[in-house]
């Protein structure tokens, strides 16, 4: 279980925009990894100064962290329709119940700043593991459910017909997304039809050596979300 966080500052990027890989550079003003050494890229992987960040979980969730996760889900809810007052003691009640998700998560989580995931989507790119698409909007009528909610859920798990490997908009925003068991097998085939030198050389980035090790672990946990 990786559970590994690169980029500590959590500020999320709510909105289903997506950046491609040079906007998100120019966006945050980071280098061209083309033009960098290695050893200094995965500094800026690292960098705790870049905000937004993606955060990635299992979806077949062992039942304890399922538990704590819905306890805390339904906290949130409860806020937002503010069924309960606001006061101290909720406050308390809140982030005993963020310190027990993020306990309970950290073993089936994979957090990574923009320049981290920059950085892979590259190198996805680059193995022809992702397939550039556009998402569709999540208020398409294809999406039409009962509530806002279901609405979004409908289309984070929307796929793009007729190919092979991760949706390159699945990894550009945090969406919310899922990344399905079938897209992550079909990424992992093209990576390793690649030749193993090629592999290697590419696997000496730590940030990419982590990435590969998250898509392995989570083809065999129904696949991923990222928010």
């Amino acid at each position: 279980m990786i559970g590994v966080e690169l980029g500590v500052e959590h500020g999320y990027l709510h909105d289903v925009e997506v950046f491609t890989y040079e906007a998100t550079r120019e966006f945050a003003g980071l280098p061209d990894p083309r033009a960098l050494k290695l050893s200094k890229w995965s500094r800026f992987c690292r960098s705790t100064t870049l905000a937004w960040s993606y955060e990635m979980h299992w979806v077949d969730l062992p039942p304890e962290a399922a538990a704590v996760r819905t306890a805390y889900d339904e906290f949130i809810d409860s806020l937002l329709s503010d069924e309960e007052p606001h006061d101290a003691n909720r406050a308390r009640e809140g982030s005993s119940l963020r310190e027990a998700y993020e306990k309970a998560m950290e073993p089936y989580s994979c957090r990574f700043n923009i320049a981290a995931m920059a950085r892979c989507r590259w190198l996805m790119d680059r193995f022809g593991m992702m397939v550039r698409a556009d998402a569709i909007p999540w208020d398409d009528p294809q999406f039409a459910a009962p509530t806002l909610e279901a609405s979004e859920e409908l289309a984070g798990a929307q796929r793009v017909a007729g190919t092979a490997g991760i949706p390159s908009f699945k990894v550009e925003s945090n969406g919310p997304w899922l990344v399905h068991v079938d897209e992550i097998e079909a990424a992992l085939n093209a990576y390793d039809a690649a030749g193993k030198r090629k592999r290697q050389r590419a696997e000496r980035d730590s940030v990419w050596q982590m990435w590969v090790e998250w898509l392995r672990e989570t083809r065999e946990h129904g696949g991923f979300s990222v928010s």
